[in-house]
């Protein structure tokens, strides 16, 4: 038979045993909270920071149009809106709060003092709509070709020279507003924007149209008024959406022959162009049903 001695330490070391088990539940609890202490704490920062991981990023929800006046109310809720206005506000660079509103899709600055667009624009991915006209841009802003999702840009009324080959990268493109620059010719890469729809590069400095234009089958609106255009290439009339042309203010002395086939155009505007009135009496017979403008100014 065991002794005394064996069934005291027995005891003692069911008893430690146990107490070991306690221990090491107590810690295993306290770790667990720990943990999870500290996942919480990384959400309530990234809250705090106006950030989210990126899988809760969602597309903007706050439709309301935003300016300089409301900027700071945006920073509450800055994965949700959508436009923001800053138009007319003698900015002379893009304030940093804009950077933070990640789903941004409109952004209007025309009339200000901008000279450049800063790298930190790539940002907004999502932006569709951006207008930078009216500004003091001497080059076109290259870095907005990185924003694939744009439909529309606008950069009437600055001093850009010339159109990036690139611009062909933003695939989703549908209007590109640049009258009123210094742009001398249209680069043929131009002809790779598919989607493009509306093309106003009125009041510049062009002398000849890329017959590649004749490509882009969803062009509705081709603006080419206020340049030095005397001739166009026959691949025009393959623009069967075009409705439509704006050639005033050009060098044109006679119709080209390819309007004549047009018949889908609802408007087109030769003013101010040499052309004899004959040829435009026999335009408007070929096109019954076109509004032809064609004023001379004395």
């Amino acid at each position: 038979m065991p002794d005394a001695s064996s069934h005291k330490s027995y005891w003692m070391l069911t008893i430690i045993f146990v107490i070991l088990s306690i221990l090491a539940g107590v810690s295993y609890v306290f770790f667990q909270n720990s943990s999870n202490s500290a996942v919480n704490l990384t959400g309530t920062e990234s809250q705090l920071n106006g950030t989210e991981p990126a899988d809760e990023i969602k597309s903007c929800s706050d439709t309301s149009i935003y300016t300089y006046e409301t900027l700071d109310e945006t920073l509450e809720k800055p994965l949700e809106i959508c436009n923001l206005d800053l138009s007319r506000m003698s900015l002379t660079e893009i304030p940093q709060e804009v950077y933070t509103l990640k789903n941004l899709e409109t952004l209007n600055l025309e009339y200000n003092f901008l000279e450049s667009i800063p790298d930190e624009i790539a940002q907004l991915s999502f932006l569709k709509d951006l207008n930078l006209s009216n500004n003091n841009l001497i080059a076109f802003p290259e870095i907005i070709l990185s924003l694939s999702n744009l439909n529309i840009i606008k950069l009437n009324t600055n001093e850009i020279p010339l159109i990036p080959v690139s611009i062909v990268d933003l695939s989703n493109l549908k209007e590109l507003h640049l009258s009123y620059n210094r742009l001398t010719a249209i680069p043929p890469e131009i002809a790779g924007l598919k989607n493009l729809e509306m093309l106003e590069l009125s009041n510049n400095q062009l002398e000849n149209v890329p017959a590649g234009i004749g490509t882009l089958t969803s062009l509705a609106g081709l603006y080419l008024g206020g340049n030095g255009i005397s001739q166009l290439p026959p691949e025009l009339a393959d623009l069967k959406s075009l409705i439509n042309l704006y050639l005033s203010n050009n060098n044109f002395t006679s119709v080209p022959d390819l309007l004549s086939t047009m018949s889908q155009l609802e408007i087109l505007n030769l003013d101010n162009n040499n052309i004899p009135e004959d040829e435009i009496d026999a335009l408007r017979n070929a096109l019954p049903e076109t509004e032809i403008s064609y004023l001379t100014t004395p």
